[in-house]
């Protein structure tokens, strides 16, 4: 398996992992989630899947999964890789977005993701009472960006 230590501009190997993006509005925390309408049990997430192998690297299929499940296009100067989460089989490569407006986002995405906005209390909420996709350790990564954010 390939490690990628800082993911911009590496290529995909045979292993290609997956990639997934908190993506984040300025001004107040307020974050898109999808969640697959047709399948049980559903719950809310952030967007993100498969690195394909016409992904240039693993960003660059944060950018694509964002696009294709929320309508919302990330110029890559607004998104950062803030983790990598290491399982058995594959890396998960987690990047955080800050885009000006949630004012285009689709109610549906290409596969037929419902999309919908929540501010981080609405996270706090869902995570407890089981709504947000389970053993979701991103929402620890998000808080730690966001903390640092607002101490800029």
């Amino acid at each position: 398996m390939r490690t990628y230590a800082a993911c911009i501009g590496k290529p995909v190997t045979d292993n290609l992992g997956a990639a997934i993006v908190v993506l984040m509005e300025e001004g107040p925390d307020r974050f898109a989630l999808v969640k697959e309408g047709d399948r049980e049990p559903s719950y809310w997430k952030f967007s993100g899947g498969k690195v394909e192998p016409e992904d240039g690297s693993p960003l660059d299929a944060a950018i694509r999964e964002a696009k294709e499940e929320t309508g919302i296009t990330i110029p890559p100067e607004r998104i950062r890789q803030i983790g990598i989460i290491r399982k058995p089989t594959h890396e998960v490569f987690v990047f955080a977005a800050l885009v000006k407006s949630f004012a285009g986002i689709a109610k549906r995405g290409e596969e037929g993701e419902i999309v919908s906005v929540f501010s981080l209390q609405d996270l706090e909420w869902m995570e407890r009472d089981k709504e947000f996709l389970p053993a979701h350790s991103i929402i620890k990564k998000m808080k730690q960006f966001l903390k640092k954010r607002k101490r800029r």
